[in-house]
């Protein structure tokens, strides 16, 4: 039963596709109180997508770029760049989301998810707990893996191929866990 799985699963994979990781990355990094520098890296090129400056107090300067995948503002706001939100334009079919990441001169962070129906991100430092901080990314793991079909049909495969409760459950978390890690280091840089 198992081998007739496994060619069946072979068989079909031409057919089969995971879901691609969409995401934009926007990095603001305050260079001196007021001035900083705002990257923005893409996994697709997608020329609709730009960053605007939604503050009268502040001006964002394009640089020139030669690569599609990698784009570069100047900054400047009186009175800081905290408080002042900038959008990420375009989201939607091609890049579906941006990650946010803002490092200011102090040296603290913060970091939020962008999305179309939320574009505007505000570089301030944010008063939230490690585990609210840790709630919000837990749930959007477990809509990332209930909508993704790719990840249910892991999970069915598991089932089927292991049939014993315990190989299931040590699979799956020896899984969740190297992709957890693998996803921090990269966002850790």
């Amino acid at each position: 039963m198992r081998a007739a799985i496994v060619v069946l699963v072979v068989a079909s994979s031409a057919a089969a596709h995971a879901h691609g990781m969409r995401s934009a990355y926007v990095e603001i990094g305050e260079l001196k109180p007021g001035h900083a520098s705002v990257h923005l890296r893409l996994v697709a090129p997608d020329p609709s997508l730009a960053i605007d400056d939604d503050d009268d107090g502040c001006t964002l300067a394009a640089q020139s770029s030669t690569s599609p995948y990698d784009r570069v503002w100047l900054l400047d706001c009186t009175g800081g760049i905290a408080g002042h939100a900038l959008a990420v334009r375009g989201l939607g079919p091609i890049i579906s989301d941006a990650v946010a990441s803002v490092t200011f001169v102090d040296g603290t962070t913060r970091t939020e998810l962008v999305r179309e129906g939320t574009p505007t991100t505000d570089p301030a430092p944010a008063n939230e707990s490690a585990l609210a901080v840790a709630r919000e990314f837990v749930g959007l793991g477990l809509v990332h893996i209930v909508t993704g079909y790719d990840h249910l049909l892991f999970l069915l495969l598991l089932v089927l191929l292991l049939r014993d409760v315990r190989g299931v459950v040590l699979a799956e978390t020896a899984f969740t866990l190297s992709h957890s890690l693998s996803f921090s280091a990269t966002a850790l840089g």
